[in-house]
């Protein structure tokens, strides 16, 4: 009895977990050509095959849903982020490594890179996602004197305006590598750094970080193999 009980937990389980993937699939797809506000519950149940009771036992509202969502396409690959930013010599360097690297992601996947951009505003309020973590580096850049010391909220929508530039042209077909070290060079410069500490920053490769990045993300379904 207690191993046909176990039997039909771990099938509970598996069909829970199948079911959150598939949410989390169609919510980045919705998410990412609607916004958040644009997509309505009824239509990303239908796309993803399933009722609004099945949702609920999962998450207790969109904005929960959502908030997962984030954690789980975006956190694991700006983990990686931060052990990039680790290594880089100086603030700067970890701000131009976490904007070239999430540029990269988006002009390989550029329904990622919508979906980013859409929840920006959403993970500064929730303390998760790559809001936070490019306040931290701005703040830490401010504190040594490598950038302006400005109003950081200045500074932070001058580092989100490079990435928004940065997923539009992705989604044209237009954003390439030597773009994207341009834009991150840019909005260095913008913020206040002299023009060849921020060329300087923009040096280190970042194949490695990438191909990291989005083995993690493959590993939470976020990817699919090309």
């Amino acid at each position: 009895m207690n191993k046909t009980r176990e039997g039909n937990t771990g099938r509970i389980a598996q069909r829970r977990m199948a079911l959150k993937r598939r949410l989390m699939a169609r919510g980045l797809e919705y998410f990412a050509k609607k916004g958040v506000d644009g997509t309505g519950m009824s239509e990303l149940l239908a796309a993803a095959e399933t009722s609004p009771g099945a949702f609920y036992k999962l998450f207790d509202s969109k904005e929960a849903f959502v908030r997962a969502l984030i954690e789980e396409t975006i956190n694991p690959i700006g983990n990686v982020i931060d052990e990039a930013g680790k290594e880089a010599d100086e603030s700067i360097q970890a701000i131009a490594l976490g904007l070239r690297i999430t540029l990269e992601i988006a002009r390989r996947y550029p329904d990622w890179g919508r979906f980013v951009s859409q929840t920006a505003l959403v993970g500064f309020e929730s303390q998760t996602g790559f809001a936070p973590r490019v306040a931290r580096d701005v703040s830490k850049a401010k504190s040594t004197g490598e950038i302006d010391d400005a109003d950081d909220l200045l500074l932070n929508a001058i580092a989100l305006g490079a990435f928004l530039s940065g997923v539009a042209a992705a989604g044209y077909g237009l954003l390439n590598p030597d773009m994207i070290s341009g834009l991150t060079e840019r909005a260095l410069v913008a913020m206040g750094a002299d023009r060849e500490r921020a060329h300087r920053a923009v040096k280190p490769e970042i194949d490695a970080y990438v191909d990291a990045a989005i083995a993690k993300g493959r590993t939470q379904g976020i990817f699919e193999v090309q």
